[in-house]
């Protein structure tokens, strides 16, 4: 699963895919939450998943200003996110 959340919105989308993430689908991803925030800069806490730190990815954060924030290793609980997953998983 691929999601994002933000304070104002709660969940701004998510995509369930039946095999782990591929850099390309992260990278779409990410696009399509730059659509949404209209080209404004945002910040995106990730994980250390190997995707997130692809080069694709990073000269994508760069090319839409985006900041990265890399979760701990190893701290899930510090991840937002993690309690949609849990729901999906659930």
């Amino acid at each position: 699963m691929i999601s994002a959340i933000s304070a104002e919105c709660g969940l701004e989308g998510f995509y369930i895919h039946p095999r782990s993430i591929k850099t390309e689908q992260f990278v779409e991803f990410v696009k399509e939450l730059a659509e949404k925030n209209k080209g404004a800069p945002f910040s995106l806490f990730l994980d250390n998943l190997t995707v997130h730190k692809a080069k694709e990815s990073k000269a994508l954060f760069e090319q839409l200003n985006i900041t990265e924030i890399f979760n701990v290793p190893y701290c899930p609980q510090f991840n937002g996110i993690e309690s949609y997953f849990s729901l999906v998983k659930a």
